[in-house]
């Protein structure tokens, strides 16, 4: 019972994260949660980033150009409830930070 239960996550991830690294998929979540589904990402801005840049990490990871600057956007899928998500999310990004600002 293990065995598939880890399985379907692993299946899960996968589907899921394939689907986000579709550009127009991507955009359409990010313009729906950040400005309600105004047509703001246009999915010919975005380039696709290697989410595992050494310490940091994302399930989907793109970089947003637009009208004022670069902007990395990230997508950390979830099948169940993980309440220390937040935490984790937020030292990916500070350890991101550092890494680009080279502190």
């Amino acid at each position: 019972m293990t065995k598939n239960k880890n399985n379907s996550f692993a299946t899960f991830d996968q589907e899921i994260n394939a689907f986000f690294k579709d550009k127009y998929h991507f955009s359409c979540l990010i313009n729906t949660f950040l400005y309600q589904g105004q047509d703001i990402i246009k999915p010919e801005e975005l380039t696709i980033v290697d989410p595992k840049i050494q310490a940091y990490t994302r399930d989907v990871l793109m970089l947003w150009n637009g009208r004022y600057g670069c902007y990395y956007l990230g997508i950390e899928n979830q099948l169940i409830e993980n309440y220390p998500i937040p935490y984790r999310i937020l030292n990916y990004d500070c350890s991101f930070i550092k890494i680009k600002l080279r502190i």
